[in-house]
Parts: structure tokens; C-alpha cells; sequence
């Protein structure tokens, strides 16, 4: 709903809480769905943030899943994507998942 009646920003932001609230529910199949729409979203609407935040957030499912190479893969590139534009608070939040796997 939140697509087609509000704001773009307003509707990454509904989705990136969506897909966090599904994560910390530990059900992370609908956390991926999730967070692959924002980043499909994200991608076709020119939101660089919340296409990182989209992708730091797959990157976040797979660690939980156990799925650390792919974890690391994903975090090591979002982090390069976070710094280019700029967004050092999530660069850092990135950083440190990084360091903890």
C-alpha cells in the first residue's frame, strides 16, 4: 500500500523494517523475499541507500543461515558500495557484521 500511496523513501523504509522484523523473527526465507524486493525496488528507482541496506540486509540472512562465504562476499561488497556513496554510519554497521564473522 505504502508503494502506491506514499513516497518512494517512505516505502524502502516500510519494506527495510519489514524485512528486519522478519529477520529477528528468525524467519529468514521471507526476510530474503523481503529484502530482494527492496533491492530490486531500490535498483529501479535510483536509491543507492536502500539499495545497500537492501543488500547489508541479505548479507545479514546469510550469516544467520550459516552461510558465511556468501555472507562475507555480500558484506565485503556492499561495504565498498556504502562508502562510494558516501554513507559512513552504515559502512561502519557493516564493517563491524564483517569483523564478527
Amino acid at each position: 500500500m505504502q508503494q502506491k500511496a506514499g513516497t518512494l523513501d517512505g516505502y524502502a523504509n516500510a519494506s527495510y523494517m519489514l524485512g528486519q522484523a522478519y529477520q529477528n523473527a528468525k524467519e529468514y526465507d521471507s526476510a530474503e523475499r523481503t529484502y530482494a524486493k527492496l533491492l530490486q525496488f531500490s535498483k529501479d528507482n535510483g536509491g543507492a541507500y536502500y539499495e545497500a541496506k537492501a543488500s547489508f540486509g541479505l548479507a545479514q540472512v546469510k550469516a544467520a543461515k550459516g552461510e558465511k562465504d556468501s555472507a562475507k562476499s555480500m558484506f565485503t561488497e556492499v561495504l565498498k558500495m556504502a562508502k562510494s556513496i558516501g554513507e559512513n554510519d552504515l559502512a561502519t554497521e557493516i564493517d563491524s557484521a564483517l569483523k564478527k564473522l
